[in-house]
């Protein structure tokens, strides 16, 4: 699945992230969190933070270990 986009539902003000196989056939819609909303719209819009998020350090340390993370 890819990441399509990234919507507020207007009922309970939530996010929404929608998720569509690589087909684009079947669509898959998760609510999340503010935070977690936040950090994916910042990776989506490449805009650059002072200090690097949680999951960024993580994939650093990841790739400077000689390792990739392919898939999640």
């Amino acid at each position: 699945m890819k990441l399509s986009g990234l919507v507020m539902d207007p009922v309970t003000n939530t996010p929404i992230i929608i998720l569509k196989d690589l087909e684009d056939k079947n669509a898959l819609s998760i609510w999340i969190g503010l935070l977690e909303a936040s950090a994916i719209a910042i990776e989506m819009e490449k805009i650059h933070v002072p200090r690097p998020m949680t999951h960024d350090l993580l994939l650093d340390t990841i790739n400077k270990a000689g390792y990739e993370v392919s898939r999640a």
